[in-house]
């Protein structure tokens, strides 16, 4: 419960961080995504994408624009 809470905060000032702190929190989130998805890059962009999608019907768009940060660093 306790991760799910400092998770949510990250996404919630992500906004308004610097760039330093943005690109911290990026690879951090990257790294989830890649060792879930076995290390394999172009799953991983898919699933980030696909959980794109999923937020953006949520309206959580802080979250959409990290997860659209990350996209953009490796195109």
């Amino acid at each position: 419960m306790q991760r799910k809470k400092n998770t949510s905060r990250l996404f919630d000032n992500y906004i308004n961080e610097t760039i330093e702190v943005k690109e911290e929190l990026q690879e951090m989130v990257f790294y989830y995504y890649w060792e879930r998805n076995a290390e394999d890059m172009v799953i991983t962009m898919e699933d980030i994408r696909r959980d794109i999608s999923k937020l953006l019907k949520l309206e959580h768009y802080e979250r959409c624009q990290m997860l659209k940060d990350i996209i953009d660093r490796f195109e």
